[in-house]
């Protein structure tokens, strides 16, 4: 490179040092006129002068330097550059089923699963969760919009072909911004070597992007493996569909499978939670996560549902010393980051707790539980007495068409704030969703999973709760008499 070239590449560092040099020359000139003005002067003024021309003259140079380092011209780097050297974001799309059979679904899914766990345990990379990056599954996509609309830098997308006892995977990583091709890879392999494929993919995704602290190896090691495919392929399904019955068929086809164990214990857990509040099914599904943490202790999903398990059972404390490691050891882990947020919640810590659902939040921002997402957000705002953000967050969440606790919940908030004519509207919302809802259920669930039975805040909610059924019951008892 020639040195013109390279000065006017420069021009910016040459015209700061041009304005130091000129600066410097002003404040010489004028250091020096005031020396020999004050050679004139008795000794005694002279030697005052002579003070006032050297500080005079550095501040003048600390000024002139001070103005050029916060006025010269900075290298343009937009905003998504400087985050994308930092932490780049990637999200991972569903990978593609292409023999057409409905039944190989699971495999595909399963691997697009795999991979974003693998990758958020990196803490070089921001991997946006599952349940955002899912509902693009069975479309054909524009990356560009892709990235734009889940704020990822790059994009991962890919195929699995099942052809007889072998799998054929593309894969492939691409910038979002320009739509390049960074890295692709192809394999052919025997279908038992998928759990192998899906490490190569990762560490090939890692290297593209320069992590050179990742290792796929190391991390396989911590996490449950499964023993079959068909094991594996079950637990996705019941992970996905909250099902006992799939959870119990995963578990039977591979007793060792930690990740069996840990989705039946939550799928049992989450159910008693709802319904019955049996005793005998949380301790069912203590034992069956428990068991799980004992097969694989350093996996995340694992240590999450356990945590779920404990908290929906009513052991708070526990929950979060087992979920206090998660983040740490999954900084892109969404759910498991929402999900510790929601233990501090309930040991009486709702500022951090908040902190941390969002963090969350910002990590899935399309995911499809962010109806839960943002009713744990609304658990840490009542607590903190800022109710009118509580009910945006739950109104902003796209209430879950089948569950009627969280719609209590909002009407509990309305009827404490004075709106009691939307709380009533909400009341039957309820009632409908759920015929035998009661004000008490919302106050059994949180005093249950809670150190400090919710707070005050929370003992206000309940108390317009109760208030809001007798008079609704009221006014259903009158309506009854005058049909009568």
């Amino acid at each position: 490179m020639s040195v013109f070239v390279w000065v006017t590449e420069n021009e910016g560092f040459f015209s700061g040092l041009v304005a130091i040099a000129a600066l410097l020359g002003i404040s010489g000139a004028a250091a020096r006129l005031i020396w020999v003005r004050s050679r004139g002067i008795r000794p005694s003024a002279g030697t005052g002068w002579r003070r006032w021309a050297i500080v005079v003259g550095g501040i003048v140079v600390i000024g002139a330097v001070t103005f050029v380092l916060l006025n010269s011209p900075q290298s343009e780097v937009e905003p998504r550059d400087m985050a994308r050297a930092a932490s780049p974001s990637i999200a991972v799309l569903p990978f593609t089923t292409m023999s057409g059979v409905t039944e190989h679904e699971w495999l595909s899914d399963g691997m697009t699963e795999d991979i974003i766990t693998l990758l958020a345990r990196s803490p070089a990379m921001q991997v946006i969760a599952r349940n955002s990056t899912f509902q693009y599954k069975g479309q054909s996509v524009d990356i560009r919009r892709v990235g734009e609309e889940l704020g990822a830098d790059f994009v991962v997308e890919g195929s699995v072909r099942p052809i007889g006892d072998r799998v054929r995977v593309t894969a492939q990583l691409i910038d979002a911004s320009s739509g390049k091709h960074v890295w692709a890879e192809k394999y052919d392999r025997q279908l038992d070597e998928i759990f192998a494929v899906q490490d190569e993919v990762t560490t090939g995704i890692a290297a593209a992007l320069g992590d050179e602290l990742f290792k796929v190896e190391s991390i396989r090691a911590t996490e449950a493996k499964p023993g079959n495919l068909d094991a594996w392929g079950q637990t996705w399904r019941a992970e996905a569909n909250w099902s006992v019955e799939d959870a119990r068929k995963a578990v039977a086809l591979d007793a060792d499978y930690a990740r069996a164990h840990a989705v039946l214990g939550r799928n049992l857990a989450i159910e008693a939670l709802q319904t019955t509040r049996d005793q005998n099914v949380y301790g069912e599904a203590q034992r069956a996560a428990r068991r799980a943490a004992d097969l694989a202790p350093d996996d995340v999903i694992v240590l999450t549902h356990l945590g779920q398990v404990l908290l929906w059972s009513g052991h708070p404390r526990q929950a979060l010393k087992v979920m206090a490691r998660v983040p740490a050891m999954s900084p892109s882990y969404a759910e498991g980051i929402v999900w510790y947020g929601d233990m501090l919640i309930h040991n009486g810590r709702p500022a951090e707790g908040l902190e941390m659902v969002d963090r969350g939040i910002k990590l899935a921002p399309s995911s499809r539980m962010m109806w839960m997402h943002e009713t744990i957000r609304a658990e840490a705002l009542v607590y903190l007495g800022r109710f009118e953000e509580a009910k945006t967050a739950l109104e902003h969440g796209s209430l879950d068409e089948s569950l009627a606790a969280p719609v209590l919940f909002l009407a509990g908030i309305e009827a404490m704030t004075g709106n009691m004519s939307e709380a009533e509207r909400l009341r039957e919302e309820a009632l409908r969703r759920s015929p035998g809802i009661t004000s008490g259920t919302l106050r059994e669930m949180i005093e249950m999973m809670s150190i400090d039975g919710g707070g005050p805040n929370f003992v206000r909610l309940f108390e317009s709760l109760n208030e809001l059924w007798r008079e609704g019951d009221a006014k259903r008892a009158q309506s009854t008499d005058a049909q009568l």
